[in-house]
């Protein structure tokens, strides 16, 4: 259901706005804690949360996605928006691109990353069940490697400097604890 209303928005969109359109297709979006409350949260915030609980983190080592920080979608999405106002600038205006982070990463790695920040210098390997999404019943069809091909998204917008997810998380959590 999640994979069809997604594509389902997609086609109104284009059929709406034929021609001066952009879609982003983004991997697991992160960044700083919300300020107001909302239901769900990043893995940064969940990783912060099982530490500070004092719990281990389910996490699996064989879904791979390319997650990407919140700053760079507002970075594309500002390089983007002049090329939209300007229909001669970017050929019709009609793109789908596919934007994740630079890192092509599995759960594990995404939670070790947050870790590694967070207790920088410390053995944090007990604080992670590393598990395999493979042998869990979702009870539907879940796609292991979700990792995208942003080569078109690159070409795009060549003036956005990406963060890797290890940049991206150090500076998350610095800028949180000046807060």
């Amino acid at each position: 259901v999640y994979g069809r209303t997604k594509l389902e928005g997609e086609k109104h969109i284009q059929e709406a706005l034929p021609g001066r359109h952009v879609i982003l297709r983004s991997g697991p979006i992160f960044g700083p804690r919300p300020f107001l409350r909302i239901g769900k949260t990043s893995f940064v915030q969940a990783v912060q949360d099982a530490v500070r609980e004092g719990r281990a983190l389910r996490c699996f080592i064989d879904e791979i996605r390319n997650p990407i920080c919140v700053r760079d979608i507002l970075s594309v999405v500002a390089a983007l928006l002049p090329r939209l106002a300007s229909p001669t600038a970017w050929g019709d205006g009609s793109r789908v691109l596919n934007m994740g982070g630079p890192d092509r990463v599995s759960r594990a790695e995404m939670y070790a990353a947050v870790l590694a920040a967070l207790l920088p210098g410390q053995d944090c390997e007990g604080k992670l069940q590393r598990c395999r999404a493979s042998e869990v019943d979702f009870g539907y069809a879940r796609p292991l490697d979700c990792s995208m091909d942003c080569t078109e998204l690159r070409r795009a917008v060549p003036e956005v400097m990406f963060f890797s997810l290890a940049q991206a998380v150090a500076d998350i959590l610095s800028s949180e604890s000046s807060r």
